[in-house]
């Protein structure tokens, strides 16, 4: 029996849930240095064993004591292709509030996107979107008494006269944050 080929989008489909991706900073070069930490705990357990002959008496007894060094599991997270195009995408959509608050609150400039990217961030039933809530929820309630959180209070002012525009917003965020914090 014949084999069926996939159609170009079943197999990026296979493709994005098979391959997976390194979060390491410089994944080429930790590929290539991965073989290079083997070989230098093979060589210390070398070494070991070598040291051990000088004493030809009771090697065998010494040779058996001795332990290789475990490898190490990697630190790093391990993810499939589509895990991490879909947290880029999250990532994105957080770096865009922040863009919203580079700039003083105009009503005529920000209001209506900023209306369209908070419905589409509570909508969102993603990670990245709990994260989000997390940080709107500092800049919701921020004291003035914080000169720590200081970029807290300079969103927090801009949204308060984002409030003043559109006052139903306000609850339906604290609503939103809310359910996220209890579903947790």
């Amino acid at each position: 029996m014949k084999n069926r080929r996939l159609s170009p989008q079943e197999k990026k489909k296979n493709r994005y849930d098979k391959d997976y991706v390194l979060s390491v900073e410089y994944p080429h070069s930790f590929r290539k240095s991965w073989n290079d930490g083997m070989r230098e705990e093979n060589r210390h357990y070398r070494r070991k064993v070598k040291q051990q002959f000088h004493d030809l008496n009771n090697c065998e007894d010494t040779i058996k004591s001795i332990r290789r060094k475990k490898c190490k599991k990697s630190l790093w997270n391990i993810r499939t292709v589509r895990e991490r195009v879909q947290n880029q995408l999250d990532q994105r959509r957080i770096r865009q509030a922040w863009s919203y608050f580079k700039q003083p609150y105009n009503s005529k400039l920000h209001r209506q996107d900023f209306v369209y990217f908070l419905s589409l961030l509570v909508e969102s039933k993603s990670v990245q979107a709990g994260r989000a809530a997390l940080e709107i929820r500092n800049w919701l309630y921020a004291s003035p008494a914080d000169y720590y959180y200081r970029w807290n209070q300079w969103h927090y002012e801009w949204l308060q006269k984002f409030f003043q525009d559109e006052p139903e917003w306000e609850l339906r965020l604290k609503n939103w944050i809310n359910s996220i914090q209890y579903a947790k």
